[in-house]
């Protein structure tokens, strides 16, 4: 649906970007990897303005050259081990049903579903390392499901160091009394990370400082500025709007999303941060005392993951594409499952109609706040909710909404 139309209002309606395609500004097409790639090839990358990835990011991508036919060889081989991937998880549940329904091969199904999904084209389009990042967790979770841990755990230190955020995965290790992979895994992140950052010339201090300053800067352009208000992943961009929305109510006149003080929006940025971190601490509790199948576990940090960020470009749902694919492989089913399917796949239709062009521009010069920005959160919020209720459903038969109601009921009659 989302071709037929921006097909339409490009071939037909002949209207340019953004109504003709879902994908980014088409002048910036592959920057976010030529970007890093060149900063990574200067003898200090945090001397580049805007160098906001971590150490061994930098180090990793000196290998590559900035052509090209670099970047194809790196992203073609990056699909290849996806696609390899997606295979060989794919291949149990195609023989099982091979047996019991007759269907030939769900991989000729599975393999094409993962090919039309948005944020996959998106993160390709922007040429952005998280590419890298969904091979490397879904090799992960597929090692940890066979209790290959060291293999599992080299996947994703690398990802860790990489972007932060995989590290709320290590959570997965807790329910299976792996309490010492969890310490092995964040000190070989702190340590490769360590050691990319003092092989670049100058003091590791002077430039975990000049990464400091980066990251501030970031921060300050795309998660309390505009630049990235067109991301549909995290819970902080409503959150923001709303805020604006509110200041627009009190302080009455022309819309300025900029009148919003920084200091305010500071303050609200540390007030989602705790809120976000008391929200996996009750997930890691779920995780670890409630759910009993792994991929589930799974699924939901990897939900968790995409929506806690303060920064939520499109390309992070690429993970919630993963969670997709990995409840495919389940074995048992639950009676949300639907649902949960449902819900996921919502959040993964691109939301490019430009509904609220009255809260500014971002990152690419353009109106582009679409209602996605509600929509998508609240429907992962949905899945991950539907996704809990059954896992405590599964933990205990007796909880139900007659004993939900039933634990209410004091309250009522009060």
């Amino acid at each position: 649906m989302a071709c037929l139309w921006h097909g339409f209002q490009g071939l037909i309606l002949h209207r340019g970007y953004p109504y003709n395609t879902f994908l980014f500004q088409p002048s910036l097409r592959f920057t976010d990897f030529t970007i890093v790639v060149n900063a990574a090839h200067m003898r200090n990358p945090y001397r580049a303005d805007g160098s906001v990835y971590f150490p061994l990011a930098y180090s990793f991508l000196r290998w590559i050259r900035p052509e090209k036919i670099f970047m194809s060889l790196f992203f073609g081989t990056i699909l290849v081990g996806i696609l390899f991937l997606l295979d060989i998880s794919l291949r149990p549940l195609s023989e099982n049903k091979a047996d019991e329904d007759g269907i030939p091969n769900v991989r000729l199904v599975g393999i094409p579903f993962l090919l039309l999904l948005y944020p996959f084209w998106y993160c390709l389009d922007r040429g952005n390392i998280e590419f890298l990042l969904v091979l490397l967790v879904g090799a992960f979770v597929y090692l940890l499901a066979r209790r290959r841990y060291r293999g599992a755990l080299a996947c994703l230190v690398p990802a860790i160091c990489f972007k932060i955020y995989p590290a709320v995965l290590l959570a997965l290790y807790l329910r299976r009394g792996r309490m010492r992979w969890i310490v092995i895994g964040l000190v070989s992140a702190f340590t490769l990370s360590f050691l990319s950052l003092a092989s670049f010339p100058g003091s590791w201090h002077a430039n975990w400082q000049i990464l400091q300053k980066h990251l501030a800067a970031f921060n300050l352009s795309h998660a309390i500025g505009n630049g990235s208000l067109d991301g549909t992943s995290t819970l902080w961009n409503p959150y923001k709007v709303i805020l604006g929305f509110m200041h627009f109510q009190t302080f009455e006149g022309n819309w300025d999303w900029q009148a919003i003080p920084h200091d305010v929006l500071l303050y609200h940025q540390r007030i989602y941060s705790v809120c976000m971190a008391v929200g996996a601490i009750g997930v890691t509790g779920y995780v670890c005392f409630v759910e009993t199948e792994l991929l589930r576990r799974g699924v939901l940090l990897l939900i968790y993951m995409v929506i806690s960020s303060p920064i939520g470009a499109d390309y992070k749902l690429l993970h919630a594409g993963t969670a997709l694919c990995a409840l495919i492989l389940l074995s048992t089913r639950r009676h949300h499952d639907l649902l949960v399917v449902g819900f996921l796949s919502v959040a993964l239709i691109p939301m490019k109609e430009w509904l609220l062009p009255f809260l500014g521009f971002t990152d690419d010069l353009f109106t582009e706040v679409s209602i996605g920005i509600f929509l998508a959160p609240l429907a992962l919020l949905l899945a991950a909710g539907f996704l809990m209720w059954d896992g405590f459903r599964q933990w205990n038969p007796h909880w139900g909404w007659q004993r939900v109601k039933n634990l209410l009921s004091p309250l009522r009659r009060a």
